[in-house]
């Protein structure tokens, strides 16, 4: 069949959790099926990747600018608008364009808009099955925004963001002939929120490729821990926020030799916020940030806000790296707290628990092989690709099936 991809991340440089979801769904549609790709792309170096997708059998168009970048005039309308500011202030003119012209030169048998910022052009395709692919439920987590404020300064433009996006993915949802969440807690969310969903939300996990992450890529370092996400992220530089005041303090008073680094880009990051010292190596962008997640004793996923699922602990895992994380942090994924995992939701729990893997080596060895262990069972993204494909074609059937009907 004919898909028409929409797409807010282009599927290259890997480096988001995002991307990394778009590139292995574009592959597993591609071994079956003629896929036409309309993708923004905001770096200039994402360039070099589409002649590979041409090779995969992949058309690919792009609008060369950021999807969340926000038009200051439509930004200050967005205020005063019910719809969310962003649905707005990040109109993209040139991605509907695309998006048009491709239904109009060639019959798609089904459009999928990779999450909500790609809706409204999917919603312009007429007469064709549509999939909402979403990667977060927004209205889920703009409620956990706004319930984490303390002040009320913070919580009444937390509230109104949170009543916008309710009312608009209320309407939107049930314009798709099927959506698709990352976990069943997101399912169950969208449920309870859009009633009329029920029975219309599919489950189709993040994943890892387990043949390109694999223990052994380096030496485990004692003493050293690292948190592989980009604090240019608003729930990673929470978490660090959190992790570097409240409890590593306490790990360090305890063992004052071990060190933590963190991965990903900083720009624009006010970092006066954070307390860094000498312990704390802020990596900046890395090419390849596998050496530096196997290189590590554990990895740390102290996360409070946010929706999803979190493919920094299938990496870790996959890498033969032991995580600690939060319940939020874990949260949708299938894990067993102490087999191979570690769970710990208050700060001097959480501090023990790092130190208790970092004195132990049977039981980091154990968390090791069983993480490794599940995520072969449940998380490649071979098993979700195909899964996904799985449910593509079902619905194109059943559609195909009922218009002959």
């Amino acid at each position: 069949m004919r898909i028409l991809f929409l797409s807010t991340f282009f599927p290259y440089p890997l480096d988001t959790g995002s991307a990394l979801r778009v590139y292995y769904l574009l592959q597993a549609l591609a071994v079956c099926h003629s896929v036409h790709l309309v993708s923004f792309m905001p770096r200039s170096e994402s360039e070099e990747f589409i002649p590979t997708l041409k090779n995969w059998g992949i058309e690919t168009e792009v609008v060369h600018c950021d999807p969340f970048w926000r038009q200051p005039r439509k930004a200050i309308w967005g205020h005063f608008s019910l719809l969310p500011r962003d649905v707005i202030a990040c109109y993209s003119p040139e991605m509907m364009r695309l998006a048009t012209a491709a239904s109009r030169r060639m019959p798609f048998n089904l459009v999928i808009s990779s999450n909500t910022n790609t809706a409204p052009y999917a919603l312009a395709v007429p007469a064709v099955p549509r999939i909402l692919e979403e990667h977060n439920f927004q209205t889920g987590w703009m409620e956990e925004r706004y319930r984490s404020q303390r002040s009320w300064m913070g919580k009444i433009p937390n509230w109104i963001t949170w009543q916008k996006c309710q009312r608009y993915e209320r309407w939107l949802y049930p314009q798709f002939d099927l959506s698709t969440m990352v976990s069943d807690r997101d399912r169950t969310a969208v449920e309870k929120v859009i009633p009329q969903c029920a029975g219309w939300v599919a489950v189709v996990p993040n994943g890892v490729d387990t043949e390109k992450n694999h223990p052994g890529l380096a030496d485990p370092q004692p003493d050293r821990l690292v948190y592989n996400g980009a604090l240019t992220y608003y729930a990673n530089a929470d978490a660090m926020q959190y992790f570097l005041t409240e409890i590593f303090p306490l790990i360090c008073q305890a063992q004052p030799s071990v060190n933590l680094k963190i991965t990903g880009r900083i720009d624009g990051v006010d970092l006066s916020q954070l307390p860094l010292d000498g312990n704390v190596t802020l990596t900046g962008y890395l090419d390849d940030v596998r050496p530096t997640v196997a290189g590590s004793w554990a990895c740390i996923v102290p996360l409070r806000i946010g929706s999803g699922t979190r493919l920094k602990i299938l990496e870790a895992m996959a890498l033969g790296t032991p995580v600690i994380s939060t319940s939020k942090g874990a949260e949708g994924l299938e894990v067993s707290p102490g087999e191979d995992i570690l769970i710990a939701d208050e700060p001097q729990e959480f501090a023990w628990q790092t130190l208790r893997l970092l004195g132990d080596t049977n039981l980091r060895q154990r968390l090791v092989l069983n993480a490794r262990t599940l995520v072969e069972r449940k998380y490649t993204w071979k098993q979700i690709g195909a899964q996904f494909c799985g449910l593509a074609e079902t619905l194109v059937n059943s559609k195909v099936g009922a218009r002959v009907s």
